[in-house]
């Protein structure tokens, strides 16, 4: 049997959604995990305990469980701050497998925390690690500097490292995989394009005209955008795009 390590410290996949820290990455986590399952793997996703009055396994799905791990307070708190519990993670988590007496033949790590987890767990344990970054501090910093807001230096160190130290890559859509090779000179044959998933059972194509006649909006052309709102989402590209595209196709075209 194929068991897996995730790592997700930061944030549980069971949390609820709508947060600044809860999203696309626990669904995709919490997804993802469901379906190695499906095809027969055993996941432990380890994540910072945050209520003391959660259990420390909490079983999931079928072959799934949620391992929560001390990390500082068992409370909300910044991202941030984990950075400076995450030896006290790592050590609860090797303790964990060593009473489990489980062998894991895959680290999968999530964003740069849980890297810095992968990265001495793979080491001590001679695990191959899979690292998502999900974001670059690097990138969002470009995409933040006109408002001042500016990941931590440590971070931005963090995954130069994560790059080298990882055995393998894995981004979500090919442009990704050219600005890792672009911007941090990784060999091609270590990033893999893996696009993110489509849940068919609550997403699916329908009548466009119908749509509209249930929400009471006019016939006109739409653009959805769905995500917070937050200068790294784009939004603002977004808005250009379509005072661009007003312009050049003109109000006959009812955008």
């Amino acid at each position: 049997m194929y068991r897996i390590a995730m790592i997700s410290v930061h944030s549980c996949p069971l949390a609820a959604l709508g947060g600044k820290e809860t999203g696309g990455m626990n669904v995709y986590i919490r997804e993802l995990s469901k379906d190695l399952a499906r095809k027969g793997c055993q996941i432990d996703i380890f994540t910072r305990s945050q209520n003391p009055q959660v259990p420390m396994v909490v079983p999931f799905k079928q072959g799934i469980r949620i391992v929560h791990l001390k990390a500082g307070p068992e409370a909300p708190y910044d991202k941030n701050q984990v950075w400076f519990h995450l030896p006290e993670f790592l050590k609860n988590m090797e303790q964990f497998t060593r009473e489990e007496k489980n062998v894991y033949h895959l680290i999968h790590s999530h964003y740069w925390l849980s890297g810095w987890v992968g990265t001495h767990m793979s080491k001590h344990r001679n695990i191959p690690l899979l690292h998502m970054f999900h974001t670059l501090a690097y990138l969002k910093n470009k995409a933040t500097r006109p408002l001042d807001e500016h990941e931590p230096d440590v971070r931005v160190e963090m995954e130069e490292q994560l790059v080298k130290q990882s055995d393998h890559i894995m981004v979500s859509n090919q442009r990704e995989k050219v600005q890792m090779i672009w911007t941090y000179g990784v060999p091609a044959n270590k990033v893999s394009v893996i696009p993110c998933g489509v849940d068919p059972s609550l997403f699916r194509q329908r009548d466009p005209s119908e749509a509209k006649n249930h929400l009471g909006l006019p016939d006109k052309r739409y653009i959805l955008f769905v995500g917070r709102i937050d200068p790294v989402k784009g939004i603002d590209t977004l808005l250009k795009a379509i005072k661009v595209l007003r312009k050049k196709l003109g109000s006959a075209h009812n955008v």
